[in-house]
Protein backbone atom coordinates (compact mmCIF):
# COMPACT_ATOMS: atom_id res chain seq x y z
CA UNK A 1 0.00 0.00 0.00
CA UNK A 2 2.95 2.22 0.38
CA UNK A 3 3.01 3.11 -3.55
CA UNK A 4 -0.39 3.56 -3.66
CA UNK A 5 -1.59 6.90 -5.13
CA UNK A 6 -4.17 7.48 -2.21
CA UNK A 7 -1.23 6.30 0.81
CA UNK A 8 1.38 8.94 -0.90
CA UNK A 9 -1.14 12.10 -0.67
CA UNK A 10 -2.03 11.22 2.85
CA UNK A 11 1.46 10.84 3.23
CA UNK A 12 2.35 14.11 2.95
CA UNK A 13 -0.11 15.86 5.06
CA UNK A 14 1.73 14.35 8.22
CA UNK A 15 4.11 16.67 9.81
CA UNK A 16 5.22 15.46 13.19
CA UNK A 17 6.20 11.57 14.41
CA UNK A 18 6.84 10.70 17.59
CA UNK A 19 8.34 7.25 18.88
CA UNK A 20 7.27 6.81 22.26
CA UNK A 21 7.93 3.90 24.81
CA UNK A 22 9.23 1.33 22.30
CA UNK A 23 12.20 1.42 24.68
CA UNK A 24 10.84 -1.31 27.45
CA UNK A 25 13.12 -4.24 27.68
CA UNK A 26 10.68 -6.86 27.22
CA UNK A 27 9.08 -5.83 23.91
CA UNK A 28 12.15 -3.83 22.57
CA UNK A 29 13.57 -7.03 20.80
CA UNK A 30 10.28 -7.76 19.01
CA UNK A 31 9.44 -3.98 18.38
CA UNK A 32 12.82 -3.99 15.34
CA UNK A 33 11.74 -5.04 12.47
CA UNK A 34 8.29 -3.40 13.04
CA UNK A 35 10.23 -0.29 13.33
CA UNK A 36 12.12 -0.89 9.81
CA UNK A 37 8.96 -0.68 8.85
CA UNK A 38 7.72 2.36 10.08
CA UNK A 39 11.10 3.89 8.79
CA UNK A 40 10.07 2.98 5.08
CA UNK A 41 6.64 4.49 5.94
CA UNK A 42 8.17 7.77 7.15
CA UNK A 43 10.60 8.17 3.82
CA UNK A 44 7.09 8.63 2.36
CA UNK A 45 6.31 11.66 4.63
CA UNK A 46 8.36 14.05 2.98
CA UNK A 47 6.28 17.20 4.98
CA UNK A 48 7.54 16.10 8.14
CA UNK A 49 8.83 18.34 10.22
CA UNK A 50 9.21 17.31 13.65
CA UNK A 51 9.78 14.07 15.10
CA UNK A 52 10.24 13.21 18.68
CA UNK A 53 11.31 10.30 20.59
CA UNK A 54 10.69 9.33 24.22
CA UNK A 55 11.53 6.35 25.82
CA UNK A 56 12.88 4.71 22.92
CA UNK A 57 15.88 3.08 20.97
CA UNK A 58 17.52 4.66 17.93
CA UNK A 59 18.99 2.58 15.12
CA UNK A 60 20.67 3.25 12.08
CA UNK A 61 17.05 2.96 9.89
CA UNK A 62 15.59 6.33 12.19
CA UNK A 63 19.11 8.16 11.27
CA UNK A 64 18.73 7.52 7.74
CA UNK A 65 15.17 8.45 7.35
CA UNK A 66 15.68 11.03 9.15
CA UNK A 67 18.05 12.35 6.83
CA UNK A 68 15.83 11.83 4.00
CA UNK A 69 13.43 14.46 5.66
CA UNK A 70 14.36 17.54 3.91
CA UNK A 71 11.77 19.57 5.69
CA UNK A 72 12.78 18.37 9.08
CA UNK A 73 13.06 21.67 11.63
CA UNK A 74 12.75 19.68 15.10
CA UNK A 75 14.08 16.72 16.27
CA UNK A 76 13.56 15.97 20.22
CA UNK A 77 15.40 12.82 22.38
CA UNK A 78 13.82 11.81 25.81
CA UNK A 79 15.01 9.11 27.82
CA UNK A 80 16.17 7.10 24.51
CA UNK A 81 19.27 4.67 23.96
CA UNK A 82 21.27 4.87 20.75
CA UNK A 83 22.03 1.39 19.86
CA UNK A 84 24.03 1.75 16.91
CA UNK A 85 26.13 4.35 15.46
CA UNK A 86 24.87 6.67 13.18
CA UNK A 87 25.55 6.52 9.11
CA UNK A 88 27.55 9.41 7.98
CA UNK A 89 24.49 11.11 6.74
CA UNK A 90 23.86 14.84 7.88
CA UNK A 91 20.03 16.05 8.51
CA UNK A 92 18.59 19.40 7.47
CA UNK A 93 17.14 20.01 11.46
CA UNK A 94 17.68 23.07 12.90
CA UNK A 95 16.46 22.34 16.39
CA UNK A 96 17.53 19.76 18.53
CA UNK A 97 16.83 18.71 22.21
CA UNK A 98 18.56 15.96 23.93
CA UNK A 99 17.56 14.82 27.24
CA UNK A 100 18.39 11.90 29.49
CA UNK A 101 19.86 10.29 26.80
CA UNK A 102 23.82 9.62 27.04
CA UNK A 103 24.99 8.33 24.11
CA UNK A 104 29.05 6.88 23.36
CA UNK A 105 28.11 8.11 19.83
CA UNK A 106 29.21 11.34 18.27
CA UNK A 107 25.39 12.49 16.96
CA UNK A 108 27.75 13.35 13.53
CA UNK A 109 24.43 13.34 11.74
CA UNK A 110 23.13 16.45 13.73
CA UNK A 111 26.47 18.21 13.85
CA UNK A 112 25.82 20.86 10.64
CA UNK A 113 25.77 24.40 9.08
CA UNK A 114 21.83 23.73 9.57
CA UNK A 115 21.75 23.16 13.67
CA UNK A 116 20.46 26.41 14.85
CA UNK A 117 19.10 25.64 18.71
CA UNK A 118 20.71 23.25 20.69
CA UNK A 119 18.98 22.34 24.29
CA UNK A 120 20.30 18.99 26.22
CA UNK A 121 21.03 18.15 29.36
CA UNK A 122 24.07 15.76 28.10
CA UNK A 123 27.01 17.95 28.07
CA UNK A 124 29.73 15.13 27.41
CA UNK A 125 27.71 14.87 23.99
CA UNK A 126 28.05 18.66 22.90
CA UNK A 127 31.68 18.49 23.43
CA UNK A 128 32.01 16.12 21.06
CA UNK A 129 29.63 17.34 18.86
CA UNK A 130 31.60 21.20 18.88
CA UNK A 131 35.14 19.10 18.75
CA UNK A 132 34.47 17.39 15.68
CA UNK A 133 32.96 20.09 13.53
CA UNK A 134 32.62 23.66 13.79
CA UNK A 135 29.02 24.65 14.19
CA UNK A 136 27.21 27.26 13.90
CA UNK A 137 24.84 27.46 16.54
CA UNK A 138 23.27 30.84 17.84
CA UNK A 139 21.05 29.33 20.74
CA UNK A 140 22.31 26.61 23.75
CA UNK A 141 20.69 25.66 26.79
CA UNK A 142 22.09 23.74 29.45
CA UNK A 143 19.39 22.36 31.65
CA UNK A 144 20.09 20.23 35.01
CA UNK A 145 23.62 19.52 34.16
CA UNK A 146 25.90 18.12 36.72
CA UNK A 147 28.84 18.08 35.20
CA UNK A 148 32.78 19.79 35.40
CA UNK A 149 32.90 23.78 34.77
CA UNK A 150 35.85 23.33 32.98
CA UNK A 151 33.63 21.25 30.00
CA UNK A 152 31.68 23.81 29.83
CA UNK A 153 34.42 26.47 29.33
CA UNK A 154 35.75 24.43 26.57
CA UNK A 155 32.19 23.95 24.73
CA UNK A 156 31.83 27.88 25.09
CA UNK A 157 35.99 28.17 23.47
CA UNK A 158 34.29 26.43 20.06
CA UNK A 159 30.98 28.14 19.93
CA UNK A 160 32.38 32.11 20.03
CA UNK A 161 29.35 33.10 18.56
CA UNK A 162 26.59 32.03 20.12
CA UNK A 163 23.37 34.95 21.07
CA UNK A 164 21.80 33.07 23.70
CA UNK A 165 22.71 31.28 26.20
CA UNK A 166 20.83 30.12 28.81
CA UNK A 167 22.20 27.67 32.10
CA UNK A 168 20.37 25.62 34.51
CA UNK A 169 23.03 24.93 37.36
CA UNK A 170 23.21 22.28 40.30
CA UNK A 171 25.15 23.12 42.99
CA UNK A 172 28.41 21.45 42.04
CA UNK A 173 28.90 24.11 39.08
CA UNK A 174 27.17 26.78 41.03
CA UNK A 175 29.99 26.63 43.60
CA UNK A 176 32.97 25.55 40.86
CA UNK A 177 35.88 27.97 41.58
CA UNK A 178 36.12 28.64 37.95
CA UNK A 179 32.78 30.16 37.81
CA UNK A 180 34.78 33.14 38.49
CA UNK A 181 36.09 32.46 34.74
CA UNK A 182 33.29 32.82 32.82
CA UNK A 183 34.08 35.62 30.85
CA UNK A 184 31.44 36.74 28.18
CA UNK A 185 33.53 39.60 26.97
CA UNK A 186 36.61 37.27 26.45
CA UNK A 187 34.58 34.13 25.20
CA UNK A 188 31.77 35.64 23.00
CA UNK A 189 31.20 38.69 19.90
CA UNK A 190 27.68 38.40 19.42
CA UNK A 191 26.34 37.04 22.27
CA UNK A 192 22.18 39.48 23.08
CA UNK A 193 21.30 37.31 26.09
CA UNK A 194 22.78 35.43 28.87
CA UNK A 195 20.34 33.45 31.56
CA UNK A 196 22.26 31.66 34.67
CA UNK A 197 19.42 29.62 36.63
CA UNK A 198 20.46 28.14 40.09
CA UNK A 199 17.11 26.54 41.11
CA UNK A 200 17.34 26.45 44.65
CA UNK A 201 13.95 27.00 46.36
CA UNK A 202 13.96 28.62 49.45
CA UNK A 203 10.59 30.16 50.28
CA UNK A 204 9.16 26.96 51.82
CA UNK A 205 11.78 26.29 53.79
CA UNK A 206 11.43 28.16 57.41
CA UNK A 207 13.85 30.51 58.66
CA UNK A 208 15.40 28.32 61.40
CA UNK A 209 16.70 25.22 59.58
CA UNK A 210 17.73 27.80 56.32
CA UNK A 211 21.25 27.46 57.24
CA UNK A 212 21.54 23.22 58.00
CA UNK A 213 20.05 22.82 54.65
CA UNK A 214 21.90 24.85 52.93
CA UNK A 215 25.26 23.49 54.16
CA UNK A 216 23.97 19.92 52.52
CA UNK A 217 22.46 21.19 49.11
CA UNK A 218 26.41 23.42 48.99
CA UNK A 219 23.65 26.20 47.72
CA UNK A 220 25.84 29.09 46.24
CA UNK A 221 26.37 32.14 48.83
CA UNK A 222 26.41 35.40 47.91
CA UNK A 223 30.13 35.16 47.42
CA UNK A 224 29.75 32.94 44.88
CA UNK A 225 27.51 35.00 43.39
CA UNK A 226 29.84 38.17 43.26
CA UNK A 227 32.52 35.76 41.93
CA UNK A 228 30.04 35.16 38.74
CA UNK A 229 29.35 38.64 37.90
CA UNK A 230 33.12 39.98 38.22
CA UNK A 231 34.10 36.99 36.20
CA UNK A 232 31.18 37.33 33.72
CA UNK A 233 31.80 41.35 33.40
CA UNK A 234 35.89 40.53 33.40
CA UNK A 235 38.34 41.55 30.92
CA UNK A 236 39.26 44.93 29.12
CA UNK A 237 36.46 45.99 26.45
CA UNK A 238 33.02 45.81 26.42
CA UNK A 239 30.00 43.38 24.63
CA UNK A 240 27.61 45.40 22.99
CA UNK A 241 25.88 43.11 21.76
CA UNK A 242 24.76 42.17 25.23
CA UNK A 243 21.27 43.23 25.98
CA UNK A 244 19.34 40.76 28.61
CA UNK A 245 21.17 39.78 31.61
CA UNK A 246 19.50 37.32 34.13
CA UNK A 247 21.28 36.29 37.01
CA UNK A 248 18.37 33.87 39.31
CA UNK A 249 20.38 32.48 41.72
CA UNK A 250 18.52 32.62 45.20
CA UNK A 251 21.32 32.22 47.87
CA UNK A 252 20.77 31.64 52.00
CA UNK A 253 21.31 35.26 52.63
CA UNK A 254 17.93 35.88 52.22
CA UNK A 255 15.21 36.55 49.18
CA UNK A 256 16.45 40.01 48.66
CA UNK A 257 20.42 39.22 48.42
CA UNK A 258 20.97 38.63 44.99
CA UNK A 259 18.65 41.62 43.57
CA UNK A 260 21.08 43.72 46.18
CA UNK A 261 23.81 42.54 44.52
CA UNK A 262 23.18 43.46 41.12
CA UNK A 263 21.95 46.59 42.11
CA UNK A 264 25.03 47.53 44.02
CA UNK A 265 27.09 46.53 40.51
CA UNK A 266 25.23 47.71 38.60
CA UNK A 267 26.71 51.00 37.57
CA UNK A 268 30.39 50.48 38.24
CA UNK A 269 30.65 46.68 36.77
CA UNK A 270 27.63 45.43 34.71
CA UNK A 271 27.15 48.35 32.43
CA UNK A 272 30.40 49.33 31.71
CA UNK A 273 31.00 45.38 30.64
CA UNK A 274 27.48 45.35 28.37
CA UNK A 275 26.85 49.17 28.05
CA UNK A 276 23.56 48.34 25.90
CA UNK A 277 22.13 45.77 28.10
CA UNK A 278 18.53 46.91 29.04
CA UNK A 279 17.14 44.56 31.86
CA UNK A 280 19.17 42.59 34.57
CA UNK A 281 16.59 40.39 36.01
CA UNK A 282 17.52 38.40 39.33
CA UNK A 283 15.47 36.67 41.82
CA UNK A 284 12.63 38.11 43.27
CA UNK A 285 12.77 41.00 40.89
CA UNK A 286 14.48 43.19 38.35
CA UNK A 287 16.34 46.39 36.74
CA UNK A 288 15.13 47.84 33.91
CA UNK A 289 16.21 50.66 31.82
CA UNK A 290 13.09 53.08 31.16
CA UNK A 291 12.94 57.12 29.69
CA UNK A 292 14.11 58.27 33.03
CA UNK A 293 16.62 56.14 33.55
CA UNK A 294 17.36 52.45 35.72
CA UNK A 295 14.52 51.51 37.72
CA UNK A 296 14.40 48.44 40.27
CA UNK A 297 11.22 46.26 40.77
CA UNK A 298 11.13 44.12 43.51
CA UNK A 299 8.54 41.14 42.86
CA UNK A 300 8.45 40.27 46.53
CA UNK A 301 7.48 43.69 47.81
CA UNK A 302 5.28 44.19 45.33
CA UNK A 303 3.01 40.73 46.43
CA UNK A 304 3.01 42.31 49.52
CA UNK A 305 1.35 45.35 49.18
CA UNK A 306 -1.17 43.23 46.88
Amino acid sequence: MTNAEPAKSVALYVKECHFKYWRTPKVQQSLFPFSMLYCRAMAHMTNIRKVEFHQSFVKKEHWETLAALKQLDCLHFNYCSFTENPPDQELSVRTVTLFNSPTPFTLSPIATSNLHTLETDELGAVLKLVTARQLAIKNFTLRHADCEMNVLLQVFEQLPDLESITIEFRAKMATSPLIGVLSLKKMFTRLRSFTINAPFYWEAIPRHITEKVCFMLSVPLPDSLLQLISGICDGPGTLPSLEKLDLLFLTDGGLMTTLNIVSDRLEDTIIPAFPNVECVRASCGHIRLEKNGWQRTDTIRMAGRA
